[in-house]
């Protein structure tokens, strides 16, 4: 139903004739989905719960797979400038082992990637690392694991309703 100023609208179910709410559209892309890292946009988990084909570059489990990547190579970088110790090469190497399952849709893998990379978070902030920037990256992070983690649920229930 659109009313008299053109803005389309959704008759509330009490009162149809006189009470209009406007109808909301979710925000796409907002960068502070990223940082809000428990928000996820419903839809899209929705959507990639259905499609099983997507690649690493368009699905959560492949982004996060990809930001593990990321994280190992700059874990390689701090190991040539000797700002981190040859023991990382071990957590880089798990996370790497986990993020394989996590593109493969396990969601054991999600949850010990969550755990982990929030111990390691804790861990730099008590080592005295910049608290907004390691912040930013754990949401950052956070939110690939916690969004490929819903869309694995989602593809369980769908499964299981079949």
């Amino acid at each position: 139903m659109i009313n008299n100023e053109g803005v389309r609208t959704v008759a509330n179910k009490q009162n149809r004739d006189s009470d209009n709410v406007p109808e909301e559209k979710p925000k796409k892309g907002s960068w502070l989905n990223w940082l809000l890292w428990w928000r996820i946009d419903r839809q899209e988990v929705l959507e990639q719960a259905k499609n099983n084909k997507l690649g690493i570059f368009n699905s959560f489990r492949g982004g996060s797979l990809l930001l593990i990547i990321f994280s190992a190579a700059m874990t390689l970088v701090g190991i040539g400038f000797d700002v981190a110790s040859y023991y990382s090469l071990i957590e880089a190497g798990v996370f790497i082992l986990l993020g394989v399952f996590i593109y493969r849709g396990h969601k054991w893998a999600m949850v010990l990637v969550m755990i982990g990379w929030t111990l390691g978070k804790i861990f730099q902030i008590i080592s005295g690392g910049g608290f907004v920037t390691i912040l930013f990256w754990w949401a950052f992070y956070m939110h690939a694991f916690y969004s490929a983690y819903h869309v694995e649920i989602l593809r369980d229930s769908i499964r299981l309703s079949r």
